[in-house]
């Protein structure tokens, strides 16, 4: 309108969440000046950076608090469908692949940001759907008669390679965000990549790890006089 103005600020593109995130505090500061107030009128700091700004800071809390609710549905499922030992083991597991997931982030010198924490619930999820499966192909050849370490073996070999296929896809899949011109987009693709094969590692090492000494200290148990 005629009493309104626009000044426009173009920010760079290859700007990081944090340095952008400096850059509008830093032009926030400026319009609150008071060398430079309206006689009347007012100031609005807008436009995409600054709106996904705020939505990326105020939904960060939003979004760990899901996460967590998202965890204890997940751990009430285990509970109530497998059966003893290790119930929550594809949780156990699917958590410390995240946890690797983003030691590695933080070593790379990467930091949270809106599409990080957004691959969490993902990752979680994908995770836990790997160990499942591992399980039950450990349970199936439990119930064959083979000894706990052979039964990891057997799972390995015979589960391995078809959830290895899915799990190369599902990671081809998210391989393809890196083709994005959006730096957002391009990291959620490459952390859930990165996570997905993570996941898939310990899922087969240490999963596997924990079923066996289960299965080895259920049999010792069974076996010991007096009990």
């Amino acid at each position: 309108g005629a009493n309104a103005a626009l000044i426009s600020v173009r920010l760079r593109p290859d700007l990081s969440d944090d340095q952008r995130h400096e850059a509008i505090s830093l032009i926030k500061q400026a319009v609150s000046d008071p060398r430079f107030k309206l006689s009347d009128g007012d100031y609005v700091v807008s436009g995409i950076p600054a709106v996904i700004d705020g939505l990326a800071r105020g939904l960060r809390s939003e979004i760990f608090v899901l996460l967590a609710a998202a965890v204890v549905v997940m751990a009430l499922t285990l509970l109530v469908v497998f059966s003893p030992p290790l119930r929550l083991l594809p949780l156990a597991v699917a958590l410390a692949a995240s946890g690797l997931t983003f030691g590695l982030l933080a070593l790379l010198g990467g930091s949270l940001t809106m599409a990080s924490i957004a691959v969490l619930p993902v990752l979680i999820g994908l995770a836990v759907d790997y160990a499942i499966q591992f399980q039950a192909r450990f349970g199936e050849a439990r119930a064959g008669g083979l000894a706990p370490a052979r039964a990891a073996t057997a799972a390995a070999a015979g589960g391995g390679p078809v959830i290895g296929t899915a799990c190369l896809a599902t990671a081809g899949g998210f391989a393809a965000f890196v083709l994005s011109p959006i730096p957002m987009v391009r990291s959620f693709g490459l952390l859930l990549v990165a996570g997905v094969a993570i996941a898939f590692a310990v899922a087969v090492t240490a999963g596997f790890a924990a079923l066996a000494l289960a299965g080895w200290r259920s049999e010792r148990s069974r076996r010991a006089p007096g009990r």
